[in-house]
């Protein structure tokens, strides 16, 4: 696809610069590990995710905590830190509201330690996760990440599922690159050498939905991962009425997905280029068609006319075009060619 036309056709700048990282200044003291736990208007996982992090506290030589909050309208944070933290867990609040994305790159910049621990303040951590993965980062060949399979969480902290295994045993993936798609990987499972973001940069502040994936096929596309058999974290899938279900129930999913496509396109290489952007355009069709589907299935018709109306406008192409068709089942299907008509005559 030309990229000049697609950086129109999703709204991205003529140029995308990633936020550069900082080395950590000569002379301080570096921990392996820095434990980053950012936060915004949650507070109600937060002890929880606190406590799974200090029941395996290696001690300050060892690793830092810290949570860094958005600039929350509810104030709570800090007291729950000096709470649960009792002067063993820093705590930095940001002025104003810097985004999400702006705000995982205050955790990077703020980690002093080796290995950056980006855990979300509704995640937990099971016991092991760190010295598990300590103990194989400390032996193995040179790698950029590592990441271990996770269970999936409701809000009452019962499990749900979890995550496919990618290897039978632990150890370096090859190819992983081509295998991410989202949900594959989620972030309270992933810890990042510093010194690959110090290479690679911050997390895209383009993308509002998936600047986690993306930073993931960045730095597969430059570097290994550890990959962990052990289940060793928490993902909490979140409420009907969280932020995650606003985004399925929005164009949020669709542009962001594509907007991704050109993120990637901006700075892959040629070499690897069209396997990769391929691949990825397949899943973001796939991701989108999928919440097409789900807003047919609950007789939310506006929503998905919506997002029909922009995934069209980001790929339109025979897959797509079948795979909306395919997504209206049963008497659903009759609905679908008045749907048409109001997007080509924008009624």
């Amino acid at each position: 696809m030309n990229w000049e036309k697609y950086r129109k056709r999703v709204s991205l700048p003529e140029q995308i610069e990633l936020p550069s990282i900082p080395q950590v200044p000569e002379g301080i003291e570096r921990p392996f590990w820095s434990v980053m736990i950012p936060t915004y208007n949650r507070t109600k996982y937060l002890e929880e995710t606190l406590r799974s992090v200090l029941e395996q506290d290696l001690g300050p030589e060892k690793m830092q905590i810290e949570v860094i909050d958005n600039c929350s309208v509810e104030g709570e944070s800090e007291a729950i830190v000096k709470e649960v933290g009792k002067g063993r867990v820093s705590f930095y609040r940001q002025p104003y509201n810097v985004g999400m994305a702006a705000n995982w790159n205050t955790c990077i910049n703020r980690a002093r330690g080796h290995w950056v621990h980006i855990l979300h303040d509704d995640d937990t951590v099971l016991p092991g996760f760190y010295s598990h993965l300590q103990a194989a980062l400390e032996k193995q060949p040179p790698v950029g990440a590592a990441f271990c399979r996770y269970l999936s969480i409701d809000p009452d902290s019962n499990w749900l599922y979890i995550s496919a295994m990618e290897m039978q045993t632990s150890g370096v993936l090859s190819d992983f690159i081509e295998r991410l798609s989202p949900g594959v990987v989620q972030c309270p499972a992933v810890v990042v050498k510093r010194s690959t973001y110090e290479k690679l940069g911050g997390f895209s502040c383009e993308l509002k939905y998936m600047p986690d994936l993306e930073m993931w096929m960045r730095i597969a596309l430059h570097n290994s991962f550890w990959y962990e058999s052990l289940p060793l974290a928490c993902y909490r899938v979140r409420a009907k009425e969280s932020e995650t279900m606003a985004i399925v129930k929005s164009n949020t999913v669709i542009t962001d997905g594509y907007r991704l496509i050109g993120v990637l396109q901006s700075y892959i290489s040629p070499e690897v280029a069209d396997k990769i952007l391929k691949l990825t355009r397949r899943n973001m069709r796939l991701l989108s068609i999928d919440a097409i589907r789900y807003n047919v299935n609950v007789s939310d018709m506006k929503t998905a006319r919506m997002q029909m109306q922009e995934l069209l406008r980001c790929d339109i192409s025979w897959k797509v075009i079948m795979g909306i068709v395919g997504s209206f089942k049963g008497k659903a299907i009759v609905k679908l060619p008045q749907m048409i008509r109001e997007i080509i005559y924008g009624r």
